[in-house]
């Protein structure tokens, strides 16, 4: 159980470490060892405002660079599964409410019924 408690866990990746990161509402970056069965870390992240998703859960993705790459209403976030730091890597005029894609090294989501796109630099 997460202490303090989260109302919902709005997506998970297996990073190429074997870790489970995750977010959970409203803001929270999260990383499990699935092998110790515990929670390594848990931290608020913030500055992107709460994790999107609405309908459509999927808000993280691991890219072909190895990062994870995660969706808030306010910006695109890359975190790096090694150290954790997280940048964000695009902020577009609108919410983000929904994604997440990627297509020829660009992130696709979507802001309400407008879809956007951003470059990943690998």
């Amino acid at each position: 159980p997460f202490e303090p408690a989260t109302p919902a866990i709005r997506d998970m990746v297996v990073a190429p470490d074997g870790l489970v990161y995750g977010l959970a509402e409203p803001n929270r970056l999260f990383v499990f060892d699935p092998l110790q069965g515990e929670i390594l870390s848990d931290e608020p992240i913030t500055g992107y405002g709460a994790a999107s998703g609405y309908q459509a859960p999927r808000c993280m993705i691991v890219g072909p660079d190895d990062n994870i790459y995660a969706l808030f209403r306010e910006a695109v976030v890359r975190i790096d599964p090694g150290t954790r730091a997280h940048t964000a890597i695009a902020r577009p005029p609108v919410q983000i409410t929904s994604g997440i894609a990627i297509c020829n090294n660009r992130l696709y989501f979507g802001c309400i019924s407008r879809l956007f796109s951003c470059a990943i630099d690998v």
